[in-house]
């Protein structure tokens, strides 16, 4: 209501998904998000659209989704002590706006001191254990890929060769003729051809654009490109082609040789851990946040200490897939798959059912059926015997 007053509409968005989650943990049933969905309507009119008849629009699902998490990029901080092993987690404006718990459980939780040394956290504030504390951007650390590029002109040798750093929040695997796998789209994305004007040439040239990944994130967001305007027909079209994606991914090669560096050590520690499970030591994958069982062990990615939210191993597992059913961006259906503790289930509006991970493989198109639009991938978990 004070976001509202003072117009402060998109951080209003934040605080209604954390109050979401908040009712949705209270009541143990099924929760209608009315409240967020005035919000979010507020915030961005274009999905408050109607059509002739008075109904709600049919919207890109994936662009609702890079609405929101700009949106939490702007509004959620962390706050990190590497000296003393504490992260917080609160709004901008608001430090009882904690987004782990309510007010003091939040304090408590995230710093284990008092609620107002956990105000301090929030603010930067020195903490009384020593050490400072350094305020980030909770979507950034956590979900943001960083890039190093160059760019060289095909058609002169005598253009220096451009260098350039990018940040992104989310991957995207282009569909072409030859993508039948996630892995190959995303490889080809980071070489490509560009026509843009040369100094040198003073004309319009192609140059080739190279990029590596220097950073990886804790979850990492795939996207991918089914929907393209076909100009002659005036439509938006949509690519039904079956692009398998894997349960567990490797993103190693798509790496700078600095990155890949930095990674070994805890890739070995996994191939460790897999060649004794391969022996015949029991192996189960659990969902991040699952509970730990008492006559196992977990192998953790926590990431590099001095990145927060960061992945230094390179391996991921899929954690939710959301699908589009339908020929066209305009019309047709999404749904959410997750991986739970318990393991994967569908949700499909109010209808929720477990499902196989045979079922979500079955998600990569090909025809009529659901065709994955987002992958959400997380730092990979496994567990062993002890």
């Amino acid at each position: 209501q004070d976001c509202l007053r003072e117009h402060r509409i998109e951080e209003s968005v934040a605080i209604g998904i954390r109050e979401l989650f908040k009712e949705i943990e209270r009541s143990g049933e099924g929760v209608s998000p009315i409240v967020l969905l005035q919000l979010l309507h507020q915030a961005i009119p274009q999905f408050s659209e109607k059509d002739d008849q008075g109904r709600l629009q049919q919207q890109d699902a994936n662009e609702c989704w890079v609405q929101i998490v700009r949106i939490l990029e702007q509004y959620v901080n962390i706050s990190t002590n590497e000296k003393v092993g504490k992260t917080a987690i609160g709004t901008t404006n608001e430090w009882q706006d904690v987004a782990m718990g309510t007010s003091n459980e939040g304090h408590d939780v995230a710093t284990g001191t008092s609620q107002n040394a956990g105000q301090d956290v929030a603010m930067g504030i020195v903490d009384k254990k020593g050490g400072e504390f350094t305020n980030k951007r909770f979507i950034k650390q956590f979900m943001g890929v960083d890039f190093e590029s160059t760019m060289k002109c095909k058609e002169s040798d005598d253009e220096e060769v451009m260098k350039s750093r990018d940040h992104v929040l989310q991957l995207s695997c282009y569909i072409t003729q030859d993508v039948k796998y996630l892995h190959s789209g995303l490889k080809n994305r980071l070489q490509e051809e560009i026509v843009k004007y040369s100094n040198v040439l003073e004309r319009d040239a192609v140059y080739i654009k190279s990029s590596k990944i220097t950073r990886l994130p804790k979850y990492l967001t795939i996207q991918m490109v089914r929907f393209f305007y076909k100009e002659k027909e005036k439509v938006n079209a949509k690519i039904l082609k079956d692009v398998k994606f894997p349960l567990e991914l490797d993103v190693y090669d798509l790496c700078a040789t600095s990155l890949q560096e930095k990674l070994k050590d805890k890739r070995e520690k996994y191939r460790e851990i897999e060649d004794e499970l391969s022996a015949g030591v029991t192996k189960e994958t659990l969902a991040v946040g699952a509970a730990t069982k008492e006559n196992n062990e977990l192998m953790i990615d926590e990431g590099f200490l001095d990145d927060t939210g960061s992945n230094s191993c390179g391996y991921y597992q899929l954690q939710a897939v959301l699908t589009h059913k339908g020929r066209s961006s305009n019309s047709g259906h999404y749904v959410s798959w997750c991986k739970l503790s318990t393991g994967w289930v569908m949700f499909d509006d109010d209808t929720v059912m477990p499902v196989l991970p045979d079922d979500i493989l079955k998600l990569s198109g090909g025809g009529d059926w659901h065709c994955a639009y987002v992958l959400l991938y997380s730092s990979k978990i496994i567990e062993r015997k002890k």
